[in-house]
């Protein structure tokens, strides 16, 4: 399976897991690319293997939520084996977060998934702007 066979996996089965396509611009807005990248590493248009370079591919493996490492070699599992260091005392944002979390009907578990995700998905990305910012 090529890098790009690998990449349109966890694409789409991250997007069963949203409850909405995630699309090739989407993951090319993440890796910093064209979506006209994204599809030629999907589509093989080269005729040959490729792949996102380390700190883009490291930033669309942890928003498709997979391991960076099968994502890069096929090897090992697909999905993420993440390490939260979570501190000991909440901070007042997070309460917050759980809060309004809570305020979703406990019944309506695709309403909360989808809250979540987005939720994740927002932070994740303001994470990596300011990363990338000097």
């Amino acid at each position: 399976m090529t890098y790009g066979e690998r990449l349109l996996l966890a694409m789409r089965r991250r997007s069963d897991a949203l409850g909405q396509e995630i699309e090739r611009k989407d993951v090319a807005r993440v890796a910093g690319v064209s979506p006209q990248n994204i599809g030629m590493i999907i589509t093989n248009a080269k005729g040959r293997d490729q792949n996102l370079r380390t700190k883009a591919h490291t930033a669309v493996a942890a928003y498709l939520k997979v391991n960076s490492d099968w994502l890069l070699t096929g090897e090992g599992q697909m999905e993420s084996t993440a390490t939260v260091n979570a501190p000991t005392e909440l901070t007042p944002a997070a309460i917050e977060l759980a809060v309004l979390f809570d305020m979703l009907p406990q019944a309506d578990k695709i309403s909360r998934a989808k809250a979540f995700n987005a939720a994740s998905t927002a932070i994740m990305q303001v994470l990596q702007d300011a990363a990338s910012k000097p």
